[in-house]
């Protein structure tokens, strides 16, 4: 059984899909598990499409758990090379889990492995209970240590438990100066050289300087409106009328629908001869939080059109406890956010 940590700098995707690709094809692995966030599982079809040798790529990023299950079934009846991707979100639930267990896999990969950082959590429990049953397994995070030191223990309980333990208690007391209100709070930090020789004992850190890569990249991200939404667009796009729970939405001509139709996938609608404003969409919003989730903690932008994009901004952001400020025709608070 062997693990490895690849630790690279956020956003290089490219550069973490091309070691996947060429570890599988150098080891001949017949059966790769990807775990990554819902919002890159189509980037991997893209990226062993350009430099794979012909896996059959197999994403499970949309639809009923039930059906990924019936299409992970499927793909598993093939012959040849295969790579599922699922997201975080998705792996530990039934019917998948029960199959992903069943399965002999040869490799599994957590892709953004800092999602699975809380140790108690469903997905980081799930993870190691494949430790024993997958013998390769490899994290790839450009944000290892998000909020704390703390942070790397379930990653790394996922892949060896001979580094860190197997013990989150032992864990923390080795590296933590614990005090305050029973004795749970984090009042500093020690041996934390320690903690970082023995990361790096499976580790392996790509920096800028090395990789050569372009000052900027574009990278797409999709979602998929709810069928309840998805009706509504198409009600509005063939008939230019619509039925919502609130009211009637209809348009005058082409300029009108092309409006509304923007302000459906952003995931709100004002229906006619009110100021009311129905959601009727939180594909967007939910897509914009799990880009987040993997990006640290430094100034972003966000460019929006609508009023209710910007509090979708906003909500999300006070979900996952990040500073917002905003600038716009309504409000200026350039000056918080510098």
């Amino acid at each position: 059984i062997e693990s490895w940590c690849f630790v690279f700098r956020s956003g290089d995707r490219l550069s973490k899909s091309r070691v996947v690709i060429e570890l599988i094809r150098q080891r001949q692995h017949k059966r790769t598990l990807i775990v990554c966030p819902k919002s890159v599982i189509d980037v991997w079809p893209q990226q062993f499409a350009r430099w794979g040798n012909g896996e059959y790529v197999l994403p499970l990023g949309e639809s009923s758990i039930k059906k990924r299950y019936q299409r992970l079934v499927q793909a598993l009846q093939r012959q040849g090379t295969l790579v599922a991707a699922m997201n975080y979100d998705a792996f530990y639930r039934e019917p998948l889990r029960t199959m992903i267990i069943k399965t002999d896999w040869d490799l599994l990969v957590l892709d953004e492995s800092h999602r699975i950082k809380a140790p108690g959590g469903k997905q980081s429990m799930f993870a190691r209970a494949l430790r024993e049953r997958i013998p390769y397994r490899l994290a790839l995070t450009g944000t290892p240590l998000p909020h704390s030191p703390l942070d790397i223990y379930a990653q790394y309980r996922a892949l060896d438990t001979r580094i860190f333990g197997n013990s989150f208690v032992a864990f923390r007391n080795r590296y933590a100066e614990m005090g305050g209100y029973l004795g749970y709070e984090v009042k500093g930090w020690r041996n934390l050289e320690e903690l970082h020789h023995k990361m790096y004992s499976i580790a392996f850190r790509v920096t800028a300087d090395v990789l050569h890569l372009p000052p900027a990249v574009d990278a797409n991200r999709y979602c998929t409106l709810e069928p309840t939404a998805a009706k509504v667009y198409r009600s509005l796009e063939r008939d230019l009328i619509a039925e919502i729970k609130g009211g009637t939405i209809t348009v005058a001509n082409a300029l009108v629908k092309l409006l509304r139709l923007q302000q459906l996938t952003g995931g709100a609608l004002k229906v006619d001869e009110s100021d009311t404003v129905i959601e009727v969409s939180t594909a967007k919003r939910d897509l914009l939080a799990d880009v987040l989730e993997d990006l640290p903690h430094e100034p972003i932008v966000i460019f929006c059109r609508f009023h209710h994009d910007l509090d979708a901004v906003h909500r999300v952001a006070t979900r996952l406890n990040r500073p917002c400020a905003e600038l716009s025709g309504r409000i200026n608070e350039l000056g918080v956010w510098t």
